[in-house]
């Protein structure tokens, strides 16, 4: 039974969707069902903080991507390019004024 739930709970999104305490709070029902030890009761809750702390970052990274494709489909500038080209409107504009003076 505890293999079955782990492996459930180890496929990616569903462990990315909880909480750090529904993890813990799980992992504690389990260990007690099951009547795991301390020793292995605590091992399973550090892999699976472990787990959750990698899944949760992969998933994080795969919306980031899904996100700057759907922005470039669309056409949407990104924050970075907007702050690039509000730099050079900010350059030219000092040459401008620059030149201004020189004149």
């Amino acid at each position: 039974m505890l293999d079955y739930v782990k492996k459930t709970l180890f496929s990616g999104v569903g462990l990315a969707l909880r909480s750090k305490k529904e993890i813990a709070e799980l992992a504690k029902v389990l260990t007690d069902k099951e009547k795991l030890n301390r020793e292995d009761g605590e091992k399973f809750l550090d892999e699976l903080m472990d787990r959750y702390d990698d899944t949760r970052e992969k998933l994080e990274q795969k919306i980031e991507k899904v996100a700057a494709k759907v922005l470039e489909k669309a056409n949407i500038p990104t924050k970075k390019e907007i702050r690039e080209l509000s730099d050079k409107i900010e350059e030219l504009s000092r040459k401008i004024s620059d030149s201004d003076k020189d004149a």
